[in-house]
C-alpha cells in the first residue's frame, strides 16, 4: 500500500488550471492518494446476484471493490437503464449516469462499465472491509429493465492480512464526483434554478454544468444571476461545444451556486425548449472504520464510528425538535432521573429514536451486545448522540 505526502497536491499535477483555488485549499494536506499494489493482493472477478428489485448486495467476500460490469442483451440499452447508484447503509453515496460509465452497445449486446477510479479522485476501489457494520448495494434505475436478461460482476480484491489490517483501521477520506440530472423547460432567455434543497445547494464545489437541449440553440454569452444579483458573465471562449444543442460549461467562481435562486440568461431569445441540466459535484466520502451509521453534512458523506463509545455531540436545535419533546425525565434502562442541572452527567441519544440513556449504563448495555444496538428501539444503526 502506497501513500502520498499528505502535504501533496495529488489531484492538481499537470492539470492545476482544471481545479478551483478553493477546491485546492480545502483539499490541500486533509485528503492523501491510496493505491494498492498488484503484489499485496489477489484480484479477480465474479458473479453476483441481482434482486427483483434490481438492487445487487454486496457480501463480505472481498476487501476492496474496482470494477462493476453489467452485460446483456438489448439493442438500445441508454433506453431502458439510465443510471447506477450507490448505497451505504441504506443511504444514497453516489449516483452515476450511463452517460458517465463506459458503454458498449453493439450487434443486440450491451456492457456497462462502473470503474470506481473514474468517480473517486483519490482511490480506485471501494474499500469495503472498513464497512463491516454497513450493507452496501448498487442500484440500477430506468425503465423496462424487468424485460431485459442483465448479468452483473464485480472485480475485486484480497489483501494481505497486514494490508487488511491496515484498510480496516484506516479512516478513508475519498474525494468522488456525484451527478446530479434536472429536466428544465425554458420560454425565452432565462433558466431559473431552485437551489434551496437541491443538490446543488448541499455542494459546495461544482465541477461543471452539463447543458442538452432539445431543439438547437444560438448565444454569445452567458449571464449567471445570484438572488438577483451578476455573478460572472460567460463568453463563447469559456464554454465547451459538443454540438448546437448540448455544451459544458467548466469556468465559473466556485461560490456561484452557494445562492438559494440561480438564473441562467442567455443573450438571445430562444424561444421554449426543453433541456437536461446535468451538473458534476465534488463530495468527499469519510469512512470510519467500526459500528456506525452515514451522516450527511453538506459536503461530506461520513461514515462512522471508531468504537462502541464515539458519539457526535447533538445540534441543540435537533435536541428541542426530537428529544426534549419526549420528555424522557427517566433513563429508559436503569429508570434513574437526569440531573439536568449537573452539567457532568452526559447523556447520550439514539439517533433513530432518540430515547436518552445515561451514559455509564448504556455502554454497559454495549459492552454485553458488542454492538450498539437500543435497548428501547431495537435500533441498531444511525448515530448516536452525546449531550
Amino acid at each position: 500500500m502506497e501513500y502520498t505526502n499528505p502535504n501533496t497536491i495529488f489531484l492538481f499535477e499537470g492539470n492545476l488550471d482544471n481545479f478551483f483555488p478553493q477546491v485546492k485549499d480545502y483539499i490541500d494536506g486533509n485528503i492523501k492518494k491510496l493505491k494498492l499494489l498488484k503484489s499485496d493482493q489477489i484480484i479477480y472477478k465474479r458473479k453476483i446476484n441481482i434482486n427483483p428489485d434490481f438492487n445487487i448486495p454486496i457480501e463480505r467476500q472481498s476487501d476492496v471493490v474496482y470494477c462493476l460490469e453489467l452485460i446483456g442483451d438489448c439493442e438500445e440499452v441508454y433506453d431502458y437503464i439510465s443510471s447506477i447508484e450507490i448505497y451505504i447503509g441504506g443511504s444514497l453515496i453516489c449516483n452515476v449516469y450511463l452517460s458517465e460509465c463506459y458503454v458498449c452497445d453493439n450487434d443486440g449486446k450491451f456492457l456497462i462499465k462502473l470503474d470506481f477510479d473514474k468517480i473517486f479522485l483519490n482511490y480506485p476501489f471501494i474499500p469495503i472491509v472498513a464497512l463491516q457494520f454497513h450493507n452496501f448495494y448498487f442500484k440500477i434505475n430506468g425503465v423496462g429493465l424487468a424485460t431485459l436478461n442483465i448479468n452483473a460482476y464485480l472485480t475485486e480484491g484480497i489483501l494481505t492480512d497486514d494490508l487488511r489490517k491496515n484498510c480496516i483501521e484506516l479512516r478513508h477520506d475519498i474525494l468522488f464526483n456525484h451527478y446530479e440530472k434536472y429536466k428544465l423547460k425554458i420560454s425565452g432567455k432565462k433558466i431559473n434554478i431552485n437551489c434551496g434543497y437541491s443538490t446543488i445547494g448541499k455542494c459546495n464545489f461544482i465541477k461543471s454544468l452539463k447543458f442538452q437541449f432539445v431543439n438547437p440553440v444560438e448565444f454569445d454569452t452567458i449571464t449567471i444571476y445570484g438572488n438577483k444579483k451578476p455573478l460572472t458573465i460567460l463568453t463563447k471562449s469559456d464554454i465547451i461545444f459538443i454540438n448546437n444543442r448540448e455544451f459544458i460549461i467548466d469556468k465559473f467562481y466556485y461560490k456561484t451556486f452557494l445562492f438559494n435562486q440561480i438564473v441562467i440568461e442567455f443573450n438571445n431569445f430562444l424561444g421554449i425548449n426543453h433541456l437536461t441540466l446535468i451538473t458534476t459535484n465534488y463530495n468527499i466520502l469519510n469512512i470510519h472504520s467500526g459500528i456506525g451509521g452515514v451522516t450527511f453534512t453538506g459536503l461530506k458523506r461520513d461514515i462512522f464510528c471508531n468504537s462502541l463509545f464515539d458519539y457526535i455531540k447533538i445540534p441543540e436545535e435537533l435536541f428541542l425538535e426530537k428529544v426534549l419533546p419526549k420528555d424522557d425525565k427517566l433513563c429508559a434502562i436503569s429508570h434513574e432521573e437526569f440531573q439536568f442541572n449537573d452539567t457532568h452527567e452526559e447523556r447520550i441519544i439514539c439517533g433513530k429514536c432518540f430515547t436518552s440513556y445515561k451514559r455509564h449504563v448504556i455502554e454497559e448495555w454495549f459492552e454485553q451486545k458488542r454492538e450498539k444496538i437500543c435497548p428501547y428501539g431495537r435500533c441498531n444503526s444511525g448515530m448516536w448522540y452525546i449531550k
